[in-house]
């Protein structure tokens, strides 16, 4: 027997996006699953233009009245996934990405053979599919998240663009922390906040580069917007005060630095310049509201999970295709 996937895709703009992906769910080789789509803070006309997909008996819309951002807006479609018992895993997908055709069999056997709780598909572009976006996420010595292009550099989790979880971990992280991804972050690191968390708590990931993702980058934003420069900065300040140990922090602070003084660098030279370092200021104010969210054990080997590259090689010279 199959296990049943809730598929949670968000919706926000992009009619056309949307419906592509959903139809790419619902045309996969894999059809044991209930998918929801979450319209978030989108108009009611969305909704309306939608509801001939809840023609499918898998399919349901949900509409929130605002805009919670992707941590809040895939909280709710979690949760409503998740109301179904039969449920053993939640796929969350942006809704500018088009699944292959065996992706979701693919993702549902690497998770079962492996026995892990996260798994990374292989995401690349959706108009130049020979252009490699990601394998999961990494985060290098100094503890700053990177894009995971090689198999070969540890995989901390699967990236929220297109990720599967195990239920048992979902319903373990909001015993903990009464949420799924933490709403705090609006959108960007909230990702790898909830696959830390899931770490620490003891689960393990693993990536299927054979399930193909096609995603278009950035396409809800757009590429390296001043949103996505404040919220991705804003953001890692708070992700680091409720994961990391004083004393882990404390012995890698020179790689930290030395991160982020090359990041700083290329950005002062940047459009972006005032985003950046708006983002640095507002993530330092708030990080004594992020500890107060700090819960779980913090038992986990880092070396699992954190490179011991300074940097990743697509980074430091011209990055490969494929």
């Amino acid at each position: 027997m199959t296990s049943q996937i809730g598929i949670v895709i968000l919706h926000y703009n992009n009619i056309s996006a949307t419906r592509w992906c959903v139809w790419s769910c619902l045309k996969n080789e894999y059809t044991n699953f209930n998918l929801v789509v979450v319209c978030n803070g989108t108009p009611e006309e969305d909704r309306e233009s939608l509801q001939d997909l809840a023609l499918d008996p898998r399919v349901s819309i949900v509409q929130s009245l605002e805009n919670k951002g992707y941590a809040g807006g895939m909280n709710i479609g979690i949760s409503k996934a998740l109301e179904d018992s039969l449920v053993e895993y939640v796929f969350v997908l942006n809704n500018d990405s088009v699944l292959h055709p065996q992706a979701l069999s693919l993702l549902i056997g690497a998770a079962q053979e492996k026995n892990v709780a996260m798994v990374a598909p292989r995401i690349v572009g959706l108009e130049y599919p020979h252009c490699l976006e990601s394998i999961g996420l990494q985060l290098n010595k100094g503890w700053f998240p990177f894009l995971r292009k090689d198999r070969n550099e540890i995989l901390m989790c699967p990236s929220g663009a297109a990720a599967l979880y195990r239920r048992d971990m979902l319903e373990r992280l909001y015993s903990i922390d009464g949420y799924y991804f933490d709403e705090d972050f609006f959108c960007y690191n909230e990702d790898l906040d909830l696959g830390w968390r899931a770490r620490r708590a003891g689960f393990l990931a693993s990536d299927c580069v054979l399930a193909t993702v096609y995603h278009e980058w950035s396409g809800a934003t757009s590429v390296g917007s001043g949103f996505v420069v404040y919220h991705s900065f804003r953001n890692l300040w708070w992700m680091w005060a409720k994961n990391i140990k004083k004393e882990d922090f404390i012995n890698t602070l020179g790689w930290t630095f030395l991160t982020l003084l090359v990041i700083a660098v290329r950005y002062s030279f940047s459009v972006r310049f005032v985003d950046f370092w708006k983002g640095l200021i507002h993530g330092i104010k708030g990080i004594k509201k992020a500890k107060t969210r700090r819960k779980g054990e913090f038992s986990t080997d880092r070396k699992l999970f954190v490179s011991s590259v300074f940097l990743p090689k697509y980074v430091v010279k011209k990055d490969k295709k494929g």
